[in-house]
Parts: C-alpha cells; structure tokens; sequence
C-alpha cells in the first residue's frame, strides 16, 4: 500500500494522535476494495461528508461530544497503539470476550482488527452488519501497521491501564 496523496495533515500532540491525517492511498485490489474502502461506515468520527459515520457521542443529545470519552490512538517507540482505554486486547486469538458478551456473538477477529486500524471495513466482502458494530471496546497494539498484519507485529499489552 502506497501513500499517493495527503488531503489534509493530522494532528499530534506528542505521542498522542488527536486527528488522523486524510490520504489517498493505492493498494492491489486483494488487499483494499476502493468501493469498500470509500463507502463503508467510518467509525471514531464524528461526522463525514457523503458518508456513514459511527463514533460515541451519537445520539447523546447537544452536548454529547463534550460529555464523551476521547478515543487514544498513541505512536510510540514501542510502536502503534490503538484505542489504548479498550478492555479486550485483540492481538490475542481468540480475544476474552467482551463484558455481557458471549463468544457467538463476537464478530471474526480480523475483521476487529481491520476496524481499529482503518476506521472502517476496507476488504471486500463488507460485512451484512458494518454499520453495527462497536470497536470503542478493543485494543490493539501493533510494531508496524502493515496491512495485512504479520503475526509478528501484533504485540500483546497485559494492561492498558
């Protein structure tokens, strides 16, 4: 996957990510579907022009972004760290299963992993319930975001707090 162009820069504040950058990228089609990439819910944003979005101060009445815990993405020495307050590392296989969930109802773990990196679904075939899921409870730390992930870049964290 080639960055072919920055739409607008992100924003750091030290090692802590507050705004992703927006790119172009090119990657070969059995890696990212553009139409899937493009179109599929966003989640961890607020609002996007022309597109689904998913974050958690939806729905939470005018003062809901203000009321709202703030999604960590960190980039440090040790390397990628994202969604850093989850409770469910998913670099583990098979994860713990989330607080009030049985393991049935847990969506596959690529597919976990694919939203926390991305932001969304980017592989075809998206999902019949992509704009239901909910990435705000998982964790991943990673040594390189390559896509698609090497075995050896997933990193297990005992506790991210």
């Amino acid at each position: 996957m080639t960055v072919e162009e920055v739409l607008w820069p992100g924003l750091w504040f030290g090692d802590l990510l507050f705004s992703r950058a927006g790119v172009r990228v090119r990657a070969p089609q059995h890696l990212i579907d553009a139409t899937v990439a493009t179109t599929s819910t966003l989640y961890f944003t607020f609002r996007r022009q022309s597109r689904p979005t998913d974050d958690l101060s939806h729905g939470w009445g005018s003062n809901s972004q203000w009321r709202t815990c703030f999604s960590r993405f960190y980039s440090d020495e040790e390397g990628l760290h994202l969604n850093w307050d989850g409770e469910v590392d998913i670099a583990v296989d098979p994860p713990a299963p989330r607080a009030g969930w049985s393991e049935h109802e847990m969506e596959p773990l690529h597919q976990r992993q694919e939203l926390l990196l991305h932001r969304c679904f980017v592989h075809d075939p998206l999902p019949a319930d992509e704009n239901d899921r909910y990435p705000y409870g998982d964790r991943l730390s990673l040594t390189s975001a390559e896509w698609p992930f090497r075995p050896e870049s997933l990193v297990h964290v005992s506790s991210a707090k």
